[in-house]
């Protein structure tokens, strides 16, 4: 009832017309960052080491006689030392540090498992 009261109170001619437009904000478009062609994209050779982290799997990947590179993987890796495999790397990390294994890696790759050779 009040607000009734109120809104037949005010005439149309009352109440102020704002005929400005809203402006639009600009617009934006997110980018990835490109790969450079000398980054790495995929990770391959033979397992030369697990670790199991929890929900996560470090593996040392490289060539037969190499020390290879190590790579992190999410979840169980279901694979044997001497295995062949290639990982899709998603990025990397120098100095990384491991709080569950206490651990160090001068570089760590981050990967997914898209086939296994």
């Amino acid at each position: 009832m009040i607000y009734l009261a109120l809104t037949s109170a005010c005439t149309a001619a009352e109440v102020p017309v704002v005929d400005t437009p809203i402006p639009t904000p600009p617009t934006t478009t997110a980018t990835m960052p490109s790969l450079d062609p000398t980054d790495i994209n995929t990770l391959g050779g033979v397992v030369h080491e697990l670790q199991s982290a929890g929900h996560y799997t470090y593996v040392r990947v490289g060539a037969p006689g190499t020390d290879g590179d190590w790579a992190v993987v999410l979840g169980a890796l279901e694979t044997s030392l001497g295995a062949a495999i290639t990982l899709s790397v998603q990025g990397s990390q120098t100095d990384f540090h491991s709080r569950r294994l206490d651990r160090d890696f001068e570089q760590l790759f981050f990967a997914s498992v898209p086939s296994r050779a």
